[in-house]
């Protein structure tokens, strides 16, 4: 499983560096991308409630210590009737972070009656580097990668503009 993620992950590097300035040699993609996909042992989870809730069914940060104190990274879940988006935020600093967003949808929606199966997973990763956003885009839709800038952006900003957080993104 761990060698599909980092599969995945260099997949979705390797995209980024093709469209991306020749600047990209200053931004740490390649120790961003191995973040992302390995957790660390020893890290300390802290479950933070959401001020801002997506939606009904609620939603939790969880906030990833090391043992010197200094965030390793945290996650968004938010639950809803027909899935839920998990979305990970990795530090190397904060300039420096990459961001993996799940979406889960389910064969059918909570309630049902039927047990809860998952339909689909979407996984999705971006690395941001100061100013600058790595993301995916197709190369048959020039478009797709102004809409994948944009939601990398809209994401971090859901990270570093959450009162509930700021102790820990210092």
């Amino acid at each position: 499983m761990t060698r599909t993620k980092l599969a995945t992950g260099l997949l979705a590097l390797s995209l980024a560096s093709i469209f991306t300035p020749s600047h990209a040699a200053d931004c740490p993609l390649l120790k961003l991308a191995q973040l992302l996909v390995k957790m660390p042992k020893g890290l300390k989870a802290v479950e933070v409630p959401l001020e801002q809730i997506q939606s009904t069914e609620g939603g939790f940060w969880k906030v990833f210590v090391t043992s010197s104190g200094r965030t390793h990274s945290i996650e968004r879940t938010d639950f809803g009737e027909t899935g839920r988006w998990h979305t990970s935020l990795v530090l190397l600093n904060r300039q420096n972070v990459a961001i993996r967003n799940v979406m889960i949808r389910y064969r059918e929606p909570i309630g049902s009656g039927r047990p809860v199966k998952i339909a689909t997973r979407t996984a999705t990763d971006y690395f941001v580097c100061g100013d600058t956003v790595y993301a995916p885009a197709r190369a048959s839709a020039p478009e797709s990668a102004a809409e994948a800038m944009a939601e990398a952006d809209r994401l971090r900003r859901s990270f570093f503009e959450a009162n509930e957080l700021a102790k820990y993104l210092k």
